[in-house]
């Protein structure tokens, strides 16, 4: 299915879940039932949610599963053996609080350089009218608190990148949960201080982001090996036929060279 660098990773990008086995004892398949049912509402769920890919698995198949299959995913889920990422010192969904430090900020003239913008700056621009000063999500519960939110809880930043440069899309029954991408407006080292900022203060105080890592996932991600390893194989097989042929043909043509004149 995909290239898989390290244990915890699908495709290219996390597929969160508060059931991940870096995390937890064993896989809570239940958020199979938890995603499905926040999906077919078009609400935010801080602990059920997905990333790119697994967000487009939920909002092109999973949503559209009955109950019961979804309810015989999660029961195999639940045999999957724990895996535990060492980083991970706490369930991902269990990091941070609400916080508030806008009022510094506010009222307040701009740095000349959009790149000297602070993380509160940033976060006052970009991230507060919709998770709220406080970072507690939109109070109908249709946008997730970036506190106790497993984006922010991981000790692996790239989803949160990537939630910044991409945004997030969930289309349920009837409702659309989209959170805009700011790829357009913010440069990689905007997009490093806010993370830092958001994980900070919301999230896992240990998780970082740097300017490479955002740089490389803006692009599209470190390049895959897949790509080489095929190539090599196909020339392999090419090399091991010819040579297959080479020695069929010289066999062919023996008995001819030894016959008696």
């Amino acid at each position: 299915m995909h290239e898989k660098p390290n244990p915890h990773r699908l495709g290219f990008f996390y597929a969160v879940y508060p059931g991940d086995t870096s995390t937890r004892t064993g896989c809570s398949g239940q958020v199979i039932l938890d995603t499905k049912m926040g999906v077919h509402n078009a609400r935010a769920s801080t602990t059920a949610g997905g990333r790119w890919p697994m967000a487009e698995a939920v909002d092109a198949s999973f949503r559209y599963l009955t109950t019961a299959d979804l309810e015989a995913i999660a029961t195999y889920l639940k045999t999957v053996p724990a895996r535990h990422d060492a980083a991970d010192s706490k369930p991902v969904d269990a990091w941070g609080a609400a916080y508030a430090d806008l009022a510094g900020v506010r009222g307040q003239a701009l740095p000349k350089t959009a790149a000297d913008m602070t993380g509160p700056q940033l976060y006052d621009a970009y991230c507060s009218t919709c998770h709220q000063a406080r970072g507690e999500g939109s109070f109908d519960g249709g946008l997730p608190p970036l506190f106790h939110n497993t984006a922010t809880g991981r000790s692996n930043t790239d989803n949160l990148v990537m939630a910044i440069l991409d945004g997030v899309q969930l289309h349920g029954h009837g409702s659309t949960l989209q959170m805009p991408g700011f790829a357009g407006e913010l440069s990689d080292q905007q997009v490093t201080t806010l993370g830092n900022y958001v994980t900070q203060h919301f999230g896992n105080p240990s998780a970082k982001v740097s300017v490479d890592q955002v740089r490389t996932l803006r692009a599209g991600g470190a390049a895959s090996h897949l790509v080489l390893i095929a190539r090599v194989t196909v020339a392999a097989i090419i090399v091991i036929l010819a040579a297959i042929v080479l020695a069929l043909g010289r066999r062919r043509r023996r008995p001819h060279a030894e016959a008696p004149h």
